[in-house]
C-alpha cells in the first residue's frame, strides 16, 4: 500500500474521545497550528497536560511546535491508543517489527548523497552495495539510489485497537522522521506534501490474549503455517503473552482473522454458555488450515475438470453448428443421417 498524508482541520467528537492527542500532536507537526476542537476553554483543558509537560511548545504567534523527544518518552501517558486503559480483555493490537520504503521525488543531486551527508554533518555507513546507512533516534535508514529503507528500531512499538491504525500511527511516525531528515539534508523528501510510504513488512500482536497466555503457562508452541509461510505464531514480548500475526498479510491476517475468530469464541460462550477448551481452539485453528489447504487444492481440481468440461462443450457446439448446416443444406431432419 501507499501512503499519502491527508491534510486534515477539524476533528469530530468521536476521534476526539477516541484519539485525542495523538490527532492534536500530528495536526500541529503537520500545520505548527492548533486544531479547531470546540471552544477554547474546552480545548485549554485538555492541552494543558500536553504544555506542563513541556511536549506542546508555543513557537511565536499563533505557532506552535512539538517537542518530538518528549512524545515519543511519555505518549503512553496521553493517549489511549498506547496506554492499557483499553482493558485486559479489550483489543490491543502492537503494531512492531516495521520495514518501510520510502519513494523519493526527483532529487537532482541525490547521486551525491555523501556528499550531502558529509555537509549535513551525518555520520554514515558506505554498505558494498552502494547505499549509504545512517540512523535518526536509533532507526536505520539506507540512502539508496530510487529512495530509502527505513527500519524502525525493534523497542519502537504502536498500540492501537487494530492492525490498521497501528499501522496508521507508525506512517505518521515515519513521516515525522522524514522531515527532520529533510531539514537536515536540505531537501524536500515529500511529492508536494505528500510521503510516498510503502509497508514492506510488519507484525501485529493482540496483546494480553487469553489463548497466547494459556499457551505459555502450559508451555505449548503455537506456529500456523499456510502453503510453507508461517502466518500465526504464539509469543511472550515485553512480557506479555500475544497471539502474533506476521508475514506479508499481517495486517489483513489480525483484523480480519484473528481478532475476528477470538471474537466468536466469547461470543460462542455468550450464546450457549460453553467454554472452548484449548483443545477446542487449536483443533479449531488446525480445522481452518486445513480447510484453506483443501479449498485451494479442490479449487484446483475443480478448475481443471471446468475446462475439459468447457473443451467438450465448445466441441458439441461445432458438432451442432455442422448438424443445421448440414440439415439446411441437405433438407434431412435426422440427426442419425449424418452419424
Amino acid at each position: 500500500m501507499v501512503f499519502a498524508a491527508k491534510e486534515v482541520k477539524t476533528y469530530t467528537d468521536k476521534q476526539v474521545k477516541n484519539n485525542f492527542y495523538l490527532t492534536i500532536v500530528n495536526h500541529v507537526l503537520d500545520h505548527h497550528s492548533l486544531p479547531a476542537l470546540g471552544s477554547k476553554q474546552f480545548r485549554n483543558y485538555y492541552l494543558r497536560p500536553l504544555k506542563v509537560s513541556g511536549i506542546l511548545e508555543k513557537k511565536g504567534y499563533g505557532t506552535w511546535g512539538i517537542n518530538l523527544d518528549k512524545w515519543e518518552k511519555n505518549k503512553y501517558k496521553y493517549t489511549d491508543q498506547t496506554s492499557k486503559n483499553m482493558g485486559r480483555y479489550g483489543n490491543i493490537i502492537r503494531g512492531h517489527g516495521y520495514h518501510f520504503k520510502i519513494k523519493l521525488p526527483h532529487i537532482i543531486d541525490w547521486s551525491k548523497r555523501e556528499f550531502i551527508l558529509k555537509k549535513s554533518n551525518i555520520p554514515y555507513d558506505l554498505l558494498k552495495n552502494g547505499a549509504y546507512r545512517i540512523k535518526i533516534f536509533d532507526n536505520k535508514l539506507w540512502l539508496v539510489d530510487d529512495g530509502i529503507v527505513f527500519r524502525v528500531k525493534e523497542a519502537q512499538s504502536f498500540y492501537s485497537k487494530d492492525a490498521e491504525n497501528a499501522e496508521l500511527e507508525s506512517l505518521y511516525y515515519v513521516k515525522r522522521i522524514l522531515k527532520r531528515l529533510g531539514l537536515r539534508l536540505g531537501y524536500d523528501l515529500s511529492h508536494q506534501g505528500k510521503y510516498m510510504i510503502q509497508v514492506d513488512k510488519a507484525h501485529y500482536a493482540k496483546v494480553e490474549d487469553e489463548l497466547a497466555r494459556k499457551a505459555n503457562h502450559d508451555k505449548e508452541k503455537i506456529r500456523c503455517v499456510l502453503n510453507g509461510e508461517e502466518w500465526l505464531l504464539v509469543d511472550k514480548s515485553l512480557a506479555e503473552d500475544e497471539l502474533e500475526a506476521v508475514g506479508k498479510k499481517s495486517k489483513i491476517d489480525m483484523d480480519k482473522i484473528v481478532v475476528p475468530f477470538m471474537n466468536s469464541l466469547k461470543e460462542h460462550y455468550d450464546r450457549t454458555g460453553e467454554s472452548p477448551s484449548f483443545l477446542n481452539v487449536i483443533e479449531a485453528i488446525s480445522g481452518l488450515v486445513k480447510h484453506d489447504q483443501m479449498y485451494a487444492e479442490n479449487q484446483a481440481s475443480h478448475l481443471k475438470y471446468i475446462k475439459i468440461l468447457g473443451e467438450n462443450v465448445g466441441r458439441l457446439v461445432d458438432e451442432t453448428k455442422k448438424v443445421k448446416v448440414a440439415a439446411w443444406s441437405m433438407g434431412q431432419t435426422k440427426i442419425g443421417d449424418f452419424e
